[in-house]
């Protein structure tokens, strides 16, 4: 392992550690409205094209830093859809009963 490599292994850790703050922040709130789903699909396809990119050049800090991007935004989109299921109902009593509204 070269200079070269530990630069890379290092950039890659920092890299893909850049999503884990914002999966945490949406968990705490319940919410992921404030993540858009385009730029979201746009981070899936990027991470896609870096793997296949860092596979050519057989690049393993490539490979594996996108590879855990790839799943960190997939979780961001799985958390953003089903907090977004419960931000559209809106529970009223009405007559003792319970009515159930979608936004």
């Amino acid at each position: 392992v070269n200079f070269t490599q530990i630069f890379g292994i290092i950039a890659s850790i920092l890299s893909a550690s850049l999503y884990i703050p914002q999966l945490i922040h949406m968990i705490k709130l319940k919410s992921g409205k404030d993540i858009s789903y385009i730029f979201l699909f746009l981070q899936i396809i990027a991470s896609i094209i870096w793997v296949i990119y860092g596979y050519y050049l057989n690049s393993l800090p490539i490979i594996l830093c996108d590879t855990f991007m790839f799943f960190i935004t997939m979780m961001m989109i799985m958390i953003k859809y089903k907090f977004s299921l419960n931000e559209n109902l809106v529970c009223y009593p009405e007559n003792d009963k319970k009515y159930i509204k979608f936004n």
